[in-house]
């Protein structure tokens, strides 16, 4: 399998993974393959330490995860860019994402972002152990919102990751002086501006 494909499986599994189970009939259908093809490239990707499958359901290993964020933020950068400043329509602006995302460079990447003065703005569930945040919003319900402002998750507060959370389990966060643990839900509601 080539190295944009590889990409491409890994970024539909990791969205597919961030509303439910991907499994491999929706797989086919963000593939435009059949579910034998998708069986056999999924084994692939399996032996090649990209995945590993619960209940026959795919979910990225930590290897597979991080390329799939990092094709999935260079898709959001060139989509958004495409869209909001070049005034692209929603169907152009996917496309040419999703070519550009397997060609440029991280170096490239974090060029165009000064450039634009693009703030790295995500979810803190793509934070690794050890980087910090800071708070931009909650994308969440008022009572998602209240839970979080409770503990402490409020303003423009730094968030300090002590534990990533592998396969959508809970996460370990320390805000101000308090270390809190929350679920895969509620972490990736909490949007960040990444810290250097």
């Amino acid at each position: 399998m080539k190295k944009k494909e590889i990409e491409h499986y890994l970024k539909t599994i990791y969205l597919l993974n961030r509303c439910c189970f991907a499994n491999n009939e929706d797989i086919s259908i963000f593939m435009s393959k059949t579910q034998e093809e998708i069986f056999e490239d999924l084994m692939q990707l399996s032996n090649d330490g990209y995945i590993q499958f619960i209940h026959s359901n795919p979910i990225l290993t930590d290897k597979g995860l991080e390329i799939a964020k990092k094709i999935y933020r260079k898709h959001e950068l060139f989509e958004n860019f495409f869209k909001f400043v070049m005034k692209m329509n929603d169907n152009e602006s996917h496309k040419l994402s999703d070519i550009l995302e397997h060609t440029i460079s991280d170096k490239f990447e974090t060029k165009i972002r000064k450039f634009l003065k693009i703030r790295k703005v995500v979810p803190l569930i793509f934070l690794k152990k050890g980087e910090k945040g800071r708070l931009v919003r909650i994308d969440g319900g008022r009572v998602v919102t209240r839970r979080l402002n409770e503990l402490g998750i409020v303003g423009n507060v730094e968030i300090l990751v002590k534990e990533e959370a592998p396969l959508r389990g809970p996460m370990k966060i320390q805000v101000r002086n308090s270390n809190i643990i929350l679920g895969y839900g509620e972490a990736k509601k909490i949007i960040v501006e990444i810290q250097s």
